[in-house]
């Protein structure tokens, strides 16, 4: 289950890294530089108006577009995004959510993700969708 992969890739990285530089310019992934046909989407600059946890929040939610994943194989994504993110997250508040949300599952995980960018002014969020539960 790509869903499952995701989140535990995303609980590791959380985990395992701690708040990074602020400000720094987000890193390109090696699959961003191997994939130039296929450029991702550029994470919002470190100097816009929002606070840092609330860029971090939008690297979360589009981590899908930011990291390029979008144009690799399936199965890769999970990876692709939990890299990217594990080197792009400004803040440790940031981890911290990740972390919290982790052990929910599905649904209530995405409603989590969707109320904290909502609560940070984030519109729209591709990875909380890509949690929720598939309707047949």
């Amino acid at each position: 289950m790509l869903v499952a992969r995701l989140a535990a890739v995303l609980f590791l990285v959380a985990a395992c890294q701690s708040g990074v530089s602020g400000g720094a310019p987000p890193a390109k992934s090696e699959s961003e530089s191997a994939s130039a046909a296929a450029a991702p989407a550029a994470a919002p600059p470190a100097a816009d108006a929002k606070s840092g946890y609330a860029r971090d929040i939008d690297r979360i939610c589009n981590a899908d577009r930011y990291s390029g994943a979008l144009a690799e194989d399936e199965g890769d994504r999970p990876l692709i995004v939990a890299q990217w993110l594990g080197s792009n997250l400004e803040t440790s508040r940031a981890h911290e959510f990740l972390v919290k949300i982790q052990p929910l599952g599905g649904a209530a995980k995405a409603d989590a993700l969707e109320a904290e960018a909502k609560r940070m002014g984030v519109e729209g969020c591709s990875v909380a969708q890509l949690w929720r539960p598939k309707t047949p």
